[in-house]
């Protein structure tokens, strides 16, 4: 089974050893007996990347790609409405990427540690995508009226999984209903990914 790893590094504030070290991570935890492994980082600098990474260039979207709101005036106190929306491109890698891929897409974010083998998270539920739940949150929170009118989220977006284009519905309705994304959720894509 092919598996694709996918990071986002944009900005200066991680180098290129965040991802690199991902990618070990990656590459040491992932069974090469098993699983095709390729590793891919949305970017905007490339310097310094393992020749292993696969890097695609943040496509030139209004709005998603950074340069178009990242220090911009639409930021409240340092952090723009929804501040990671490039990490919506993840959900159609399957056509950004050059080579077109197919199989499990595992998107990881750069501060995540991979300590055991990720096989079980690979293989989990292949019929569709998954997210983790924040297991460190106080659940009650979670059931009030305030919590569900703030569009909480319940899942931590630091590790998704899915098969093939399954998550491709999530990019065209980014698309198709940003400007309502970003006003709803106003905190990172976790929450309006955990909506959706």
């Amino acid at each position: 089974m092919r598996v694709n790893y996918i990071c986002c590094k944009w900005g200066t504030k991680y180098g290129p050893h965040y991802v690199n070290k991902l990618y070990s991570m990656a590459k040491r935890n992932t069974d090469d007996s098993i699983f095709d492994f390729h590793f891919y980082c949305y970017t905007d600098l490339p310097e310094g990347l393992d020749p292993g990474i696969k890097v695609i260039d943040f496509p030139d979207i209004p709005n998603i790609h950074p340069k178009y709101w990242f220090g911009s005036d639409s930021f409240k106190y340092g952090m723009a409405r929804c501040w990671d929306r490039p990490k919506t491109f993840i959900f159609n890698t399957h056509n950004f990427a050059d080579d077109k891929p197919t199989g499990r897409f595992v998107f990881l974010d750069l501060d995540v540690v991979i300590q055991n083998d990720m096989g079980p998270i690979i293989t989990h539920d292949l019929d569709r995508p998954t997210k983790l739940r924040s297991w460190w949150q106080d659940p009650r929170p979670m059931k009030t009226r305030q919590f569900k009118l703030a569009h909480g989220a319940y899942t931590n977006g630091s590790c998704m999984v899915w098969s093939d284009d399954q998550t491709e519905c999530i990019w065209h309705d980014v698309l198709k209903h940003q400007e309502m994304i970003w006003f709803t959720f106003t905190d990172g894509t976790d929450n309006y990914h955990s909506w959706r």
